[in-house]
């Protein structure tokens, strides 16, 4: 008898799922492994967003982005990207993926993309989006992010059990590009 290897993965998945009633599972990864499934790390701005409904899937929304700056990879400043992602609403409609990312408009954001034929999309739904605020007051930019609806398990020996999700500490942007940049430098 074949045994898959993701056998226990799904089926803690499962158990979680069912704990936690419409929440996305995954192993959570750290920003080293994010930079390194990452085709490119881009700073940029969501301009606005276009949902269409692709025949058999179910809704897929494209977001325009404007790069603000690269950290990895070859888009350049004020170069537009389109990001896809499943759901979104259209006619009425609405289809989400519970935990995925949420990209608004005219949100500053820091995103982890796997490069596509169509542009890109986002490497590990959540945690591949960090939001960019300025803080008025201290002058500088924050790094954040949200995990939404995400519950997170951690692979073993005896198989995936649940687990704490990533460290999601409020930083400057300052010390965030230069954590990532340090990975991008190890990885070339």
């Amino acid at each position: 008898m074949l045994r898959s290897k993701a056998a226990p993965l799904v089926a803690c998945a499962l158990a979680l799922w069912a704990q936690s009633a419409q929440a996305l599972v995954m192993e959570g990864l750290s920003r080293e492994d994010l930079t390194r499934h990452a085709d490119a790390v881009v700073r940029a701005v969501v301009i606005d967003h276009t949902t269409h409904n692709v025949e058999r899937r179910g809704l897929w929304t494209d977001f325009d982005v404007k790069v603000i700056e690269t950290i990895k990879g070859s888009p350049r400043a004020g170069e537009h990207l389109s990001i896809g992602q499943f759901g979104g609403t259209l006619n009425g409609r609405t289809q989400t993926i519970p935990g995925d990312a949420v990209l608004r408009s005219g949100e500053e954001v820091i995103v982890f993309l796997r490069k596509v034929p169509q542009g890109f999309v986002l490497t590990e739904f959540c945690q591949a989006k960090f939001h960019v605020e300025h803080d008025p007051i201290a002058g500088a930019a924050l790094v954040s992010r949200d995990f939404g609806a995400t519950a997170f398990v951690q692979r073993g020996p005896g198989g995936a059990k649940p687990a704490a999700p990533p460290e999601n500490q409020v930083e400057t942007l300052d010390d965030f590009r230069a954590e990532i940049q340090s990975y991008v430098k190890v990885s070339r």
